[in-house]
Protein backbone atom coordinates (compact mmCIF):
# COMPACT_ATOMS: atom_id res chain seq x y z
CA UNK A 1 0.00 0.00 0.00
CA UNK A 2 3.20 2.48 0.91
CA UNK A 3 3.59 2.94 -2.98
CA UNK A 4 0.12 4.35 -3.45
CA UNK A 5 0.90 7.17 -1.52
CA UNK A 6 2.19 10.31 -3.06
CA UNK A 7 5.24 12.15 -1.31
CA UNK A 8 2.77 14.43 1.12
CA UNK A 9 0.86 11.38 2.39
CA UNK A 10 4.15 9.66 3.12
CA UNK A 11 5.02 12.65 5.12
CA UNK A 12 2.12 11.91 7.14
CA UNK A 13 2.30 8.34 7.11
CA UNK A 14 5.63 8.52 8.68
CA UNK A 15 4.81 11.24 11.71
CA UNK A 16 1.86 9.07 12.48
CA UNK A 17 3.70 5.84 12.65
CA UNK A 18 7.51 7.54 14.42
CA UNK A 19 4.91 9.05 17.02
CA UNK A 20 3.91 5.63 17.76
CA UNK A 21 6.82 4.03 17.91
CA UNK A 22 7.91 6.76 19.82
CA UNK A 23 5.26 6.61 22.53
CA UNK A 24 4.58 10.04 21.63
CA UNK A 25 0.78 11.19 22.69
CA UNK A 26 -0.57 14.10 20.53
CA UNK A 27 -3.75 14.76 18.28
CA UNK A 28 -3.14 14.72 14.72
CA UNK A 29 -5.93 16.75 12.69
CA UNK A 30 -5.81 15.85 8.84
CA UNK A 31 -8.73 17.72 6.42
CA UNK A 32 -8.70 17.54 2.83
CA UNK A 33 -11.53 18.00 0.20
CA UNK A 34 -13.60 14.40 -1.17
CA UNK A 35 -11.29 12.42 -3.51
CA UNK A 36 -7.59 13.39 -1.93
CA UNK A 37 -6.42 10.09 -0.81
CA UNK A 38 -7.67 10.34 3.16
CA UNK A 39 -8.88 7.21 3.23
CA UNK A 40 -6.43 5.05 1.38
CA UNK A 41 -3.78 7.12 3.79
CA UNK A 42 -5.74 5.71 6.84
CA UNK A 43 -5.56 2.49 5.92
CA UNK A 44 -2.21 2.28 4.70
CA UNK A 45 -1.65 3.72 8.79
CA UNK A 46 -4.12 0.89 9.91
CA UNK A 47 -2.39 -1.93 8.17
CA UNK A 48 1.01 -0.55 9.39
CA UNK A 49 0.42 -0.96 12.70
CA UNK A 50 -1.82 -3.48 13.09
CA UNK A 51 0.89 -5.82 11.05
CA UNK A 52 3.05 -5.05 14.46
CA UNK A 53 0.14 -5.78 16.31
CA UNK A 54 -1.04 -2.93 18.06
CA UNK A 55 -5.17 -1.76 18.29
CA UNK A 56 -6.74 0.75 16.12
CA UNK A 57 -10.10 2.23 16.51
CA UNK A 58 -11.38 3.70 13.63
CA UNK A 59 -14.90 5.51 13.47
CA UNK A 60 -16.30 7.99 10.96
CA UNK A 61 -19.11 10.29 11.38
CA UNK A 62 -21.51 8.74 8.74
CA UNK A 63 -22.35 5.00 8.35
CA UNK A 64 -21.21 4.47 4.63
CA UNK A 65 -18.22 6.21 5.10
CA UNK A 66 -17.42 3.32 7.65
CA UNK A 67 -17.35 0.69 5.14
CA UNK A 68 -13.96 2.49 3.63
CA UNK A 69 -12.37 1.32 7.17
CA UNK A 70 -11.36 -1.82 8.55
CA UNK A 71 -13.91 -3.04 11.05
CA UNK A 72 -14.59 1.21 10.62
CA UNK A 73 -18.05 1.91 12.58
CA UNK A 74 -19.64 5.45 13.23
CA UNK A 75 -18.90 7.39 16.60
CA UNK A 76 -22.36 6.82 17.24
CA UNK A 77 -21.93 3.28 17.69
CA UNK A 78 -18.21 3.16 18.69
CA UNK A 79 -18.90 5.16 21.80
CA UNK A 80 -22.57 4.43 22.87
CA UNK A 81 -23.32 8.48 22.07
CA UNK A 82 -26.89 9.24 23.43
CA UNK A 83 -29.72 10.66 21.03
CA UNK A 84 -30.55 13.61 22.96
CA UNK A 85 -26.83 15.08 23.77
CA UNK A 86 -26.62 18.11 25.35
CA UNK A 87 -23.40 20.05 26.43
CA UNK A 88 -20.44 18.02 27.84
CA UNK A 89 -22.21 14.64 27.87
CA UNK A 90 -20.56 11.70 28.77
CA UNK A 91 -21.15 8.19 26.37
CA UNK A 92 -23.31 5.84 27.59
CA UNK A 93 -21.39 2.91 28.71
CA UNK A 94 -20.23 2.14 31.66
CA UNK A 95 -16.29 2.59 32.87
CA UNK A 96 -16.36 -0.94 32.98
CA UNK A 97 -17.27 -1.75 29.45
CA UNK A 98 -14.98 -4.31 27.43
CA UNK A 99 -14.58 -1.32 25.35
CA UNK A 100 -13.28 0.78 27.72
CA UNK A 101 -10.33 -1.37 28.11
CA UNK A 102 -9.98 -1.35 24.59
CA UNK A 103 -9.87 2.35 24.51
CA UNK A 104 -7.14 2.41 27.21
CA UNK A 105 -5.18 -0.53 25.00
CA UNK A 106 -5.69 1.36 21.33
CA UNK A 107 -2.53 3.05 20.26
CA UNK A 108 -3.90 5.08 18.13
CA UNK A 109 -7.80 6.13 17.41
CA UNK A 110 -8.69 7.66 14.08
CA UNK A 111 -11.85 9.90 13.53
CA UNK A 112 -12.81 10.36 9.72
CA UNK A 113 -14.90 13.31 9.01
CA UNK A 114 -14.80 14.58 12.22
CA UNK A 115 -16.17 17.82 11.24
CA UNK A 116 -19.39 17.06 9.59
CA UNK A 117 -20.65 16.22 12.82
CA UNK A 118 -22.49 18.01 15.75
CA UNK A 119 -19.76 19.93 18.35
CA UNK A 120 -21.80 17.98 21.13
CA UNK A 121 -20.53 15.21 19.44
CA UNK A 122 -17.09 16.33 19.33
CA UNK A 123 -17.61 17.41 23.15
CA UNK A 124 -19.26 13.99 24.39
CA UNK A 125 -16.27 12.14 22.91
CA UNK A 126 -13.85 14.07 24.12
CA UNK A 127 -15.46 14.11 27.82
CA UNK A 128 -15.90 10.35 27.53
CA UNK A 129 -11.79 9.94 26.56
CA UNK A 130 -10.64 12.42 29.33
CA UNK A 131 -12.73 10.63 31.78
CA UNK A 132 -11.37 6.98 30.43
CA UNK A 133 -7.78 8.19 30.27
CA UNK A 134 -8.12 10.13 33.90
CA UNK A 135 -7.05 13.25 32.09
CA UNK A 136 -8.31 16.62 33.84
CA UNK A 137 -10.80 17.98 31.99
CA UNK A 138 -9.28 21.36 29.88
CA UNK A 139 -11.29 25.10 30.44
CA UNK A 140 -13.54 25.64 27.34
CA UNK A 141 -13.68 21.53 26.07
Amino acid sequence: MLPSLNSEQMDIFHAIVNANDSNNRGCIFLYRSGGTGKTNLWNTIIAALRSKEKIILSFTSFGIVALLLPFGKTAHSMFKIPINLIEAMYCSFSKHFELVELIRQSLLIIWDEALMTHCFVSKTINCTLRDIWGLRKMEGS
